[in-house]
């Protein structure tokens, strides 16, 4: 019997190990949770510029965590510093800091945006609509596209015929807000019979620059006690018209402009022969045309083209690995609070992009004090250089900069990324 046994016991053991086969095994993906790591890179990884997916595609559920980095430092909301909306000289509905005000224009997803064409009678046009449509488009678009990492996708829809405004040229002196409200409400009126405003959120009049009786191109950003332009039973609260001046910036006016109608300030120094005295030539909201006229990354942050997760929060200091904020993904700036409306901020810049004109890149020092009004400083590029463009203000590894009490060391450097140390004291 006990043989007996024995043999059965054998003969079971056979049979199960002639019928395992290798499916049995746990495949990668059901493996994957237990180290999501994998998913979602860590804040000292550079992605990609392209995101790229990895060899082992199912590993990773989507491409957007593989940009989203492992988050660093305190909470983000201790370093979102109050918007101060008492300050500012000429919009009161536009702030450096947080939050920005609902009334501005959306900042992410399709925002469609009317164009339409006006002439006086002593200031014909002598283009085509087409000819003046083309200065901004499709260089406008584009550059939102680029810089917004695709979450801004701006479609202009334009009325392509010359609407003839019925006053003279000395009508429409925009000497406020209000003068400049009416002047865009008439145009709308002018064009409602022919264009559809019921799903436009911003709307841009243009002159023939050659002819515009206007020598700048101003934004209209309403605040809620002066009202918008109601048109088609909605209310737009935002816009821009453009002057002579859209000769010379080309397409980048437009983003300038709009920057303002979601809410950002401007960083150039108002009523100075040395308009460049705090940024340089960094910033779209700066020099409209500079080298390295990307947008910071904190009105990137204000935009929410950069997300909380990709701040790093250092009111003690810290360690982290920036990536260039010319490509997605990554940690895009070290937020560092040293009063209640000031900030030391770092940030990364490559020459890609629309920053590929500028020298050098490496690691970008700024200040941000959100109680000064808009283009008086209130962003300020911080440089141990000589160059009044400012474009020798960023880091290379191994140097440091000390401003407010903290010392910012750019430990190493890649192709798209700096390792940044943060120390306060003497």
């Amino acid at each position: 019997m006990r043989i007996q046994r024995l043999l059965l016991v054998l003969i079971l053991v056979l049979f199960l190990f002639g019928c395992a086969t290798p499916a049995e095994t746990p495949p990668a993906d059901d493996a994957a949770p237990e180290t999501p790591s994998t998913a979602i890179p860590a804040a000292t990884d550079a992605p990609t510029e392209t995101a790229a997916p990895t060899e082992t595609p199912t590993e990773i559920p989507t491409a957007t965590p593989t940009l989203v980095p492992t988050p660093v430092g305190a909470d983000p909301n201790l370093c979102k510093l109050p918007g101060d909306f008492n300050v500012y000289l000429y919009e009161s509905d536009i702030t450096l800091g947080f939050p920005v005000k609902p009334i501005r224009l959306v900042s992410t997803g399709t925002v469609r945006v009317a164009v339409l064409f006006v002439d006086f009678e002593d200031a014909a046009a002598t283009v085509s609509p087409e000819d003046v449509f083309n200065m901004i488009s499709p260089g406008a678009e584009e550059f939102f596209l680029a810089t917004s990492y695709g979450q801004m996708q701006m479609e202009l829809v334009p009325l392509l015929e010359w609407l003839r405004m019925p006053g003279s040229k000395d009508d429409y002196f925009m000497h406020s807000s209000v003068s400049h409200r009416d002047y865009i409400r008439q145009a709308a009126a002018l064009a409602d019979p022919d264009f559809d405003f019921s799903d436009i959120d911003d709307i841009v009049v243009m002159n023939d620059p050659a002819t515009s009786p206007f020598s700048y191109g101003p934004a209209f950003a309403a605040d809620l006690s002066e009202g918008g332009i109601e048109v088609d039973g909605m209310t737009i609260n935002n816009g821009a018209t453009s002057g002579t001046d859209l000769t010379y910036w080309g397409s980048t006016w437009l983003n300038h402009e709009m920057g303002h109608n979601m809410g950002l300030v401007d960083l150039y120094l108002y009523g100075s022969s040395n308009a460049l005295r705090w940024v340089g030539e960094w910033s779209v909201m700066g020099l409209i045309d500079g080298k390295g006229h990307e947008h910071f990354a904190w009105e990137r942050w204000q935009l929410n083209w950069v997300i909380d997760a990709q701040v790093a929060c250092f009111p003690e200091g810290g360690t982290t690995t920036l990536t260039a904020v010319e490509v997605p993904g990554g940690v895009k700036l070290i937020v560092v609070p040293v009063g209640g409306t000031r900030a030391v901020v770092i940030e990364s810049r490559r020459a890609l992009g629309y920053d590929s004109a500028i020298p050098e890149g490496g690691v970008l020092v700024y200040t941000v004090d959100t109680s000064i009004a808009s283009g008086q400083g209130g962003l300020q590029v911080q440089t141990s250089g000589v160059s009044a463009d400012y474009l020798d203000a960023p880091l290379a590894a191994g140097e440091s900069l000390r401003i407010s009490g903290v010392t910012i060391t750019v430990l190493e450097s890649g192709e798209t990324t700096d390792t940044v140390q943060v120390e306060f004291g003497p």
